[in-house]
Formats: structure tokens, sequence, C-alpha cells
């Protein structure tokens, strides 16, 4: 009696099992189906995918594992569902009236049997869960590959293999590779060339996968702490928001203790705290090595008297001649004069070799003859000052040698935009008169020379001349121009009149000044005037400027006006003005200054802004970025400014304020765009779509940054809006709750055809980004991120018909 249960349950079982299998043959057809609009369904998510992966793919980014692992599922299930795609095949096998009953009725149903079980019980579960996953999968398609520190370096042409070079890498590598040894000292003169070896051993210590990653940081003499925390991020991958010099400096050190990397912190002069910075280096938690190089300090390498002063004099020439592109041996030119005249260092061989690339033979005994003076000089900086005036002689035109000795006279890896508005404001460009001309020239002479051998690799939006070239080149300023030159120093007495008499630029750059300016200073010639005083109560007196009738570009940085200077309306060649991060009251006086053509108040609380400066009618760029504009009598008026080509409003909008009328405001300063004709780039952060005016025409300019909404951040995840300056088409979009709507913003919806940057918020309803977007396609998309959104279900649905192309391929 006992079993009676146990048989009563297997024929449960045994009936549940035969029902299952009668179901798959009676709902076969409904099986068929559903699994069909499954496969239908997948088939698009996955054409949306592959035309992703693709766009990925030309920008050089990386398929995620899962993207990959998805789509190899993908192929997989869709080959295993082929047998579906063909009606008349499944006909014949499942139906009496296709033939399926010819064979008898056994086979039919047997046939409709396994197909039903197939398509309920094996295809449509797992092609349901990956079409579930389509959506995850689409919003991490792909990652923006780590840059290896080859990419950030690529190899140098003018690199020269000689033999006591090789040594010392070989020496540092088997340091390197000591799990005891936390830090590496390099030390040398400047111009040995400690730089390029450094580079070459990052590039040996990553490629032998020594470390998990080589990141590179330049201190420099007077190291901006931010900087090299921002370096070494970058290199990291981190991502920082509104930290602090500690909150920094705590995420550096947390993110560099769960790896072994190589930080290299180059050109360091002085006593630095690694701590402060972020670098762990008394802990036991990370595995990081540091390798320093630095122009003068004690440590484990030095190689002050080791490179090309042990060469052989045939090792140099070779060197030289890779360089100046020889083939044939000269044989009045004897290999120990280049050797000796270079002094071992391996700058002056490039110098000298690219100044006299495809001279004649009676050129080089000229030049070289003229070198030969110089060898008595024990001091490398005195010495290599004549090498860089013969390569300064060689520049094509005396345009270039402005430009080459405006630069020293900026800080450490200034910005290029920075070259190009002191050479515009100084007039010193031939036949420019348009700031996108000018970006031109300087672009085309930052390459001359870098290819001369005065100045080292640009980025983007930067670039950067060794110090020893810097040093030469302030010299020969200082003697041409008679240029007054201070970085870092104390200030105790002002140049004699007769000084000031004859110079053409002042340049203080963070200097404590003694005593108070002079009340006025006679400088006829001056053409160039900064001071930089951060933090200062440095006071300018009112009559300061009044013998300086020639001043072209006059930078205040850091200093507190209750008013401008009356002296300031007598600056009436003055070109470009520049009152960042001051504290600035009434503007009126401006109105004096009708030849300029760059105003900057950058990061200045502005207490009084004229309601117009229609003196100002020939202004070409205009930057009131991260301002505080209070307590103006009425609104920012633009109108006035009719030959504006670049406007920067970044940060500034939010926090205008007019009588508490906010938004009238802002408002008002965006509807008076439409007047600036001559307007091809801008930079604006707009806090609300509300504030737009119906006829604005971003998509007919050059360059922009736009944000639209309240960002928290505008680096999230792999979206990065560039750099102030840094050319680019560049949209942040996130719309308002309850508000508004993006069918309606059709000045917004024209952006969208030439962005090149886009960043997607909440979009309130919008589901298929390119469909509800932009038909016409993102011909120049190059980097799409999408955040805070959860209603977007396709970037480019393929069930839909499209005339277009989605995305550049």
């Amino acid at each position: 009696m006992g079993d009676i249960p146990f048989l009563g349950k297997v024929v449960d079982l045994a009936l549940e099992a035969s029902i299952r299998q009668l179901g798959y043959v009676i709902n076969y057809k409904d099986h068929e189906q559903e699994l069909k609009e499954l496969i239908t369904t997948l088939e698009s998510h996955k054409r949306t995918l592959d035309e992703q992966v693709q766009v990925a793919i030309n920008n050089a980014e990386e398929i995620t594992s899962t993207t990959q692992d998805w789509l190899d599922k993908v192929t997989k299930k869709l080959e295993e569902s082929k047998e579906f795609d063909d009606d008349e095949a499944l006909k014949s096998k499942t139906s009496c009236f296709g033939g399926g009953c010819s064979s008898g009725a056994l086979p039919f149903l047997w046939h409709r049997r396994q197909l039903g079980r197939k398509a309920k019980k094996i295809l449509t579960p797992a092609i349901e869960k990956l079409n579930d996953k389509s959506s995850h999968v689409l919003a991490n398609i792909s990652s923006r590959p780590t840059p290896t520190f080859a990419d950030s370096n690529p190899s140098d042409g003018d690199y020269l293999k000689f033999k006591s070079r090789m040594d010392i890498i070989e020496k540092i590598m088997e340091q390197l590779k000591d799990s005891t040894v936390r830090m590496v000292g390099l030390h040398g003169p400047s111009g040995v060339g400690k730089t390029s070896l450094v580079k070459q051993i990052a590039k040996q210590a990553e490629n032998s996968k020594l470390f998990d990653k080589v990141i590179m940081a330049i201190v420099k003499k007077d190291p901006d702490l931010q900087k090299v925390q921002q370096d070494i991020a970058d290199g990291l991958r981190l991502n920082f928001e509104n930290e602090g010099e500690n909150g920094r400096a705590t995420r550096l050190r947390k993110s560099l203790q769960q790896t072994n990397t190589l930080v290299i912190l180059d050109d360091l002069w002085d006593e630095l705290d690694l701590n402060k910075i972020g670098v762990p280096f008394d802990d036991d938690h990370g595995s990081s090595h540091k390798l320093v190089g630095k122009e003068q300090m004690g440590g484990e390498t030095d190689i002050s008297g080791k490179m090309m002063k042990n060469e052989s004099s045939r090792g140099t020439t070779k060197g030289c001649k890779k360089v100046v592109g020889m083939t044939n041996e000269d044989p009045k030119f004897k290999p120990e004069t280049l050797k000796n005249y270079c002094a071992g260092l391996p700058m002056a061989v490039i110098i000298v070799g690219r100044s006299l690339m495809n001279k004649s033979k009676s050129d080089w005994e000229e030049e070289l003859e003229r070198l030969k003076n110089q060898q008595g000089s024990n001091e490398v900086q005195k010495y290599m000052e004549g090498h860089v005036k013969m390569g300064y002689d060689h520049l094509e035109s005396e345009e270039l040698k402005s430009i080459f000795l405006v630069y020293p006279q900026m800080c450490h890896q200034s910005l290029i935009v920075d070259l190009v508005k002191y050479c515009f404001g100084l007039g010193i460009l031939k036949d420019v008169h348009t700031l996108r001309d000018a970006r031109q020239c300087i672009s085309k002479s930052i390459k001359k020379l870098q290819d001369s051998g005065l100045l080292d690799s640009t980025s983007n939006d930067n670039f950067n001349m060794h110090d020893i070239i810097r040093d030469a080149a302030l010299s020969i300023a200082c003697k041409n121009q008679n240029a007054f030159i201070l970085r870092n120093k104390t200030l105790d007495v002002w140049p004699d009149k007769d000084q000031l008499e004859r110079c053409t630029a002042i340049y203080l750059h963070k200097c404590h000044i003694v005593d108070e300016l002079p009340k006025v200073v006679n400088c006829p010639r001056l053409t160039f005037f900064y001071i930089d005083c951060d933090g200062s109560t440095l006071k300018i007196p009112d009559k300061f400027f009044e013998g300086m009738e020639e001043l072209k570009v006059l930078v205040l940085s850091g200093i507190h006006f209750e008013c401008l200077p009356s002296s300031i309306k007598c600056l009436r060649n003055l070109r470009m003005l520049c009152l960042e991060k001051c504290t600035l009251g009434n503007l009126s006086i401006l109105n004096n200054l009708r030849k300029l053509r760059i105003l900057s108040l950058s990061g200045s609380t502005i207490e009084d802004w004229p309601t117009v400066l229609e003196g100002l009618s020939k202004l070409q760029l205009l930057d009131i970025s991260d301002c505080l504009i209070s307590s103006s009598t009425g609104p920012l008026s633009l109108s006035s400014f009719t030959n504006l080509e670049e406007l920067y409003v970044s940060n500034s909008l939010p926090k205008m304020e007019v009588k508490g009328q906010k938004n009238n405001s802002q408002h008002s300063v965006l509807s008076e765009l439409k007047h600036l004709h001559q307007l091809n780039t801008i930079d604006v952060c707009i806090p609300s779509v509300e504030l737009l005016p119906t006829d604005l025409f971003f998509h007919e300019l050059n360059d922009y940054k736009i944000v639209i909404g309240d960002f928290e951040t505008l680096s999230i995840g792999d979206f990065k809006m560039l750099n102030r300056y840094e050319a680019s088409r560049s949209l942040a979009l996130q719309l308002e709750p309850g508000r508004d709507d993006i069918h309606s913003l059709k000045g917004i919806k024209l952006l969208f055809k030439g962005v090149e940057n886009l960043l997607l918020g909440d979009l309130h309803g919008v589901q298929n980004a390119f469909y509800e977007l932009n038909l016409d396609g993102f011909p120049n998309l190059k980097h799409l991120s999408i955040v805070n959104n959860k209603d977007i279900e396709y970037i480019v649905n393929w069930s839909c018909h499209y005339l277009r192309m989605p995305f550049p391929i």
C-alpha cells in the first residue's frame, strides 16, 4: 500500500510531460510566430549595435567584452534559428495541406513537436534574454583605450642612440626590475638629453610589461601642483570633479596603491612633497616606482658628463648626419670639429644640424668658425645661447623671429591660443586681420620652429620649449628688444630711467614687488606689459600708464581695482587687454580704447558692467568666462561688438543679476547674439532651455562648446568637455522635467548635424535617439555619451527605414 502514492506521483509527472509534448504540437504556430517576432527584434538590435561598433572602431575605441560576448551569442542563436526562416520548408514539414502528412501522421506530428519544442523551450527564452540585455549592451558598447606612454609620446625622429645612453638605460632598467627600489634619480645639466632618455626608458619599461601603467608629469622650476596632479590623473584615466588639492591627492594615492605604476616626474628642480601631490612613497600598500629626472641633484645616476663627451667623434657625426640629412662624407669636414663645437650636448647637435640643413659648405664653415670662438665657455647656458642665437638668425623671416621671442615671455607649457592672442595683439603677424587667420598663421609658425629644433612637441592646445632654449631666447629678447623679465623673484628696485625709455616689454610673473609702483613710468617704446600678482595687495597708481602711449598688450592678473586707473584712456594703441582674476568696478573708461581687438576679463568679479561699450566696435574676442557680474544698471550689452569673432561666456550667465531680474539679463545676452554677424566661435553655459531665443544660429558657427541644462560635472565617464580655447563642436543637453520638449527646439536640433562631441542627459520621452533627434544623422559625431536617461531604448532602431547612414563610417 505504501507504493500507491509514489505510483500516483509518477503517473502525474508522466501526464504532465505528455500534455507539455502535446502542447508543442497543438500550439506550434503560436510558438513559431512568437519566435519570429523575437528574432526580428534581435536582428534590429544587432544592426544598431553593429553600426555603433563600427563607429567606435573608426574612433579608435576598444569594444567591451560584454558587447563582443553579446554579439557572439546573437550570431550563434540566429544561426540556430535559420530553419525557421524558410516558410515553405516549415510548411512542408508541419502542415498536412503543405504535404506534411504524405509520409504518414507520425512524421508530421514528430516535426511539429520537435520544432515547437525548439522554438518554445530552447530559442525563445535565450533570445528574450538577449533582447532584454541589449539596452545595457548599447549603453556600454566601447571605451576609449587606455593611452600607453608610447601613444602619448610618439617616437622622436631626432633621438640619437649613442652608446653612452644605452649603457645608462641598461643600468636604470636593472634598478626598475629590483622590487626593493622605490625611487631612481637621474640628474644632470640642461641640454644633455635627460628628458629624451627617460622617455626611452619609459617605453622600454612599458614594452617589457614591467608596469601596469607608465605616467609622466612635468614639474618645472615653478611647479603648478594642480597641473602635475592632472597629468598623473590623465595617465590613470581618473577624472577630477571639484576636489581641492588634498582631495585630488587622496584620489591619486588610492588609485596608485591599486596598480603597479611607473611615475616619471621630469624636470624637477627642487625638493617636492610627493605625499602632497598624492604619489605614495613611504607606505607599503602599492608597488609604484618613481623615476625622477632633474636639472641638478644628488641621486643614483649622474649623466652630466656621460652623454656625448664619451662618444666617439664618428658617432657624434653620425648622429648629426641623421638630423641634417647628409648622405656623403665631406673630406674637409672633420668629425672632431662637430663634437667639440657641440660640447657634448645632443640639443646643440640638433640645433646646429637643423639650422644648417641644406646649407652650402661655405655656410657650414662660416657658422662653425663663429661657434669656435665660444669653445672656452664652461657654462652650459652661455654655450647654448650661441647655438640658439645661430638657430634664431637662420629663421626665415622677421615675423617668425618675433613669434619665437614672444614665447619665452609666457608661462611654461603655455596655451597655443595665448601665443595667438599675444602675437595678434602685438600686430606682428603680417597681413593677418582675423583671429581665424591668426590661428592658422601661428600653427604654421609652430611647425617651422619645431623643424628648426627651437621648439619642443605640442598637443592640441599647448606647446613647450626646453628650459635651456627658453633661457637663451630670453637673453636674446633682453638684448635685442630691451625686454625686462622677472619670474618668481623679488623686485626691489625698478630699472633706471634710461633702461625704461629703451624697454619694449616688461614681464613680472608672480614677483614680490617690495615698494609701491612708480606714479608714472615713462616707457615711450613699450608695447608689452604683464603683471601677475595673484593674491597681492598691489595698487596701480592712477597716472601709471601715461608714459606708455605705444602699448599694445596689457595683462594684469589678480589685482583689486576700486576703479580702473584713469591713465588707461591714454593707451590709444592698445589692441589686447586682459584683466583676469581681478575685482573690477565701473568699466566705462574702456570706451576710450578704440583700437582694442581682444578683451579678457576671465575669472573676475565685475561690480558694474556699462550698459553700452560702443567704443569697442573693433573688438574681435571677448572672454568673460567664470565671471561674477553683479549690480549692473542694465542688462549686459553685446550689440556694439559687430566685429566679434569669438565669445566665451561659460559659467557666467548663471551668475548674472540685474536688480533681481536674473533670467531677463541672461535672456538679453543670448538674444543679442543674432546681431554678431562675424561670430564663428562660442563657449557658453545656459542654465535652462527657456532662456534660448528662437532665432539662434549656433549651427552656423565653426566651433562651439554649448552646455544647456544643469550638469553637475562636464567630465562624465568617457565624455570630457574640451578646454575653453580648444577647437571643437561640443554640445551637452539636459531638459527640465515637465517643461521642455526637444521637438520644439529647432535651433538645438540643427546643432546635431555638425556636433562632434555630444552628451545627452534626460530628454523626457525620447526613445529612439536617431529617429527623434535628427533624421539627417550625425555625420561628424566622434563621441556620444548618455547619462541620467532611462527613456532612450535605441540609438538607431533598424526596424525603421532610414535614407541616410546615421553616423560617419
